[in-house]
């Protein structure tokens, strides 16, 4: 059964998941370089989300597919919106006409 799930898995999938991963690593490296950045906690927290997303993506191939799918989007979802928003705090600034 596992061996299946293994070759079920793509490997874009695979690929995908160890490049985000050697992000992670980066920026926990870095984190008192990244901690200088404008409202930082906002887009690592939408980065997380994306390694876990890519994550639950390879995970649901093994055991509980559909519920670790809706996890996935769940996770994707949360992070277009934690990522939106830091743009959105770091690249307006008060006291301008939008």
């Amino acid at each position: 059964m596992i061996a299946g799930a293994i070759a079920q898995v793509q490997q874009s999938e695979l690929i995908f998941l160890l490049l985000a991963l050697g992000v992670l690593v980066f920026a926990q490296a870095n984190r008192s370089r990244l901690e200088r950045t404008p409202k930082v906690r906002n887009l690592l927290v939408g980065f997380y989300l994306l390694v876990a997303a890519s994550f639950l993506t390879v995970l649901e191939e093994f055991l509980w597919g559909e519920f670790l799918n809706l996890l996935e989007h769940g996770c994707y979802a949360a992070s277009v919106i934690f990522i939106a928003v830091w743009c959105w705090q770091t690249f307006t600034s008060k006291g301008t006409a939008s």
